[in-house]
């Protein structure tokens, strides 16, 4: 038993001995060359990745100014109701650039992505005319106020 014992302790000291017989410089290059092929493969990966991320905050910011224009139709029809006089004010954060315009009886919004080169206009009808300080353009936190005067919605940034 003990003679089998020392038979099978030799390979695993060979397999040690063989371990140390490498040069630790070589060993380093090899951790440096699989770490330059995983930072190369990052780097292939970072383009698709930064497009789909441009991509989805379009898409949200696209269900953003959709939501801001259902607010300014709602807003607009409730001041249609209303008196003279009545003010309503809305708040706004876009994440891409916002190109806002009265086209005749109801507001459009143009959301404008530099990076994918890409726009996308969406509409609201209002039940008044519209009138302000159009076109307006947006990049940051904004509020605008509505007030009805003269059966027009006056639109004012504030």
């Amino acid at each position: 038993m003990i003679a089998i014992r020392a038979v099978h302790a030799v390979p695993a000291l060979r397999a040690v001995h063989a371990l140390r017989a490498v040069p630790r410089g070589q060993v380093s290059l090899e951790y440096l060359l699989v770490l330059a092929a995983a930072l190369s493969i990052t780097l292939f990966l970072l383009a698709p990745l930064k497009a789909a991320y441009h991509a989805s905050i379009f898409a949200l910011d696209t269900k953003n100014a959709s939501s801001f224009l259902n607010q300014l139709e709602s807003s607009a029809e409730q001041l249609c109701i209303l008196g003279e006089g009545t003010t309503r004010t809305l708040r706004a954060e876009p994440m891409t650039k916002w190109h806002l315009e009265n086209n005749g009886n109801g507001i459009s919004l143009t959301l404008e992505c530099m990076e994918l080169e890409t726009t996308k206009t969406l509409t609201a009808e209002l039940c008044l005319p519209a009138e302000g300080a159009f076109p307006a353009s947006f990049e940051n936190k904004f509020s605008l106020a509505l007030e009805k005067e003269n059966n027009f919605v006056s639109i004012t940034n504030s």
